[in-house]
């Protein structure tokens, strides 16, 4: 009599079991990463588009409102009001004594409309006339 023995498949069926339970999760798992997407999506098209070509022509409006002059504004606008003509950015500084590089600032007064950046790298006050030309 031959007595083929049968393999214990009990082993088997446990690890069916496990990557079935595995599978049920990953589907879970992408379900939630599809509805975050979705979300996202929808968010993204509520935001205005950053780069749109029409983006560069638009007028820049500033946020804030009127700015307080800083301490330095006001020592630049001192320094310019005696000088009508205009300084270079190297004059205004060695005028304030100041060894920092004024080029931001001063960039930022002539964004803010209170300089006016003319030929040569000259600034000046913004509205005032040179008078002073013969």
């Amino acid at each position: 009599m031959s007595t083929r023995q049968r393999p214990d498949t009990a082993p088997l069926a446990e690890q069916l079991t496990l990557v079935k339970l595995e599978r049920d999760m990953l589907r879970q798992q992408l379900e939630e990463a599809r509805a975050r997407e979705a979300t996202l999506l929808r968010v993204l098209e509520q935001l205005p588009l950053a780069l749109d070509r029409t983006a560069a022509a638009r007028p820049i409006i500033p946020q804030h409102g009127p700015r307080l002059a800083s301490a330095m504004r006001q020592q630049i606008l001192s320094v310019l009001q005696r000088h009508p003509r205009g300084l270079h950015r190297k004059q205004i500084e060695d005028e304030l004594g100041n060894p920092k590089d004024l080029a931001n600032i001063l960039g930022h007064m002539k964004r803010d409309q209170l300089l006016v950046h003319k030929g040569s790298g000259i600034y000046t006050l913004a509205g005032v006339e040179d008078t002073t030309r013969a």
